[in-house]
């Protein structure tokens, strides 16, 4: 890994300083790159979504003038959010049992004015909880709905390693986010503006998987979230949920297989 560091830091030296991720054993990080196994990642979210599509998320927004090129994209990203939504419900709600409380404030901040932004926050406490818990507690009529769907982030070092896989996540409304950066990067600009256009935006403010009681302090991106917001104030959800990682079990050790459990 140094000899990684000192190769890079030669090459690109205006990204100094090159530090390892405390989060990824086989990963750099520098002031605008982050490199897994020396493979640069993606961590811009505008350069996964062509020119003249990102508007067209937005709700009650004119389709009058869009171009061929941006409707088929947002065909396949309303496939993609529909698809998957369905495939967790299965799992969360066909093969296990998901019981949801307070449904009522779910309900009432789905069915905000389209100019209303929204904030959610999840505990994170499996890898599957996004998508999973989507196609658990929303309606199908509400995963059919894809400009209302959640816009959220994931670490680019973690899925963001091929330019392929990260665009299946762009289609389902996720961006990729820096783990060692601070909340003033690309990926919380992005959401910042998608807010302003009165959308869904939902974070995990641990940064990581913790399958036990967090003692630890939440990040301040959805701090910057909420000031920078500046339409209107937007509504703050927060959702904890338990049992996810009974579902996906979290790894115990490095490499360790991910089995999903059937739990009625």
């Amino acid at each position: 890994m140094e000899k990684l560091i000192k190769e890079l830091s030669e090459k690109h030296p205006d990204e100094l300083p090159i530090v390892k991720s405390k989060y990824i054993p086989d990963c750099v990080i520098g002031r605008t790159k982050v490199w897994r196994k020396g493979k640069e990642t993606i961590t811009d979210p505008n350069s996964l979504f062509p020119k003249d599509t990102l508007q067209y998320y937005i709700r009650d927004y004119s389709t009058e003038n869009q171009s061929w090129s941006s409707k088929i994209f947002h065909l396949i990203s309303r496939l993609t959010v529909f698809t998957v939504g369905m495939g967790c419900k299965f799992f969360l709600k066909g093969i296990n049992t998901t019981v949801l409380h307070g449904e009522k404030h779910l309900e009432a901040a789905l069915s905000r004015p389209s100019s209303q932004p929204l904030i959610s926050v999840f505990n994170h406490n499996s890898c599957f909880d996004d998508p999973g818990l989507m196609g658990g507690i929303l309606s199908v009529s509400q995963l059919a709905d894809y400009k209302g769907m959640r816009w959220s982030i994931a670490a680019s070092e973690v899925i963001y390693t091929t330019k392929p896989l990260s665009q299946f996540w762009a289609l389902g409304k996720v961006v990729p986010v820096v783990r060692g950066w601070t909340p003033k990067q690309p990926a919380i600009d992005f959401l910042i503006e998608r807010l302003n256009e009165g959308a869904w935006v939902n974070i995990f403010p641990e940064a990581k998987v913790i399958d036990k009681h967090f003692d630890g302090v939440y990040k301040w991106g959805v701090g910057r979230l909420m000031a920078e917001c500046r339409t209107t104030v937007p509504i703050f959800l927060p959702i904890y949920h338990v049992g996810m990682n009974r579902v996906l079990p979290n790894p115990q050790i490095p490499g360790e297989g991910q089995p999903m459990v059937i739990r009625p």
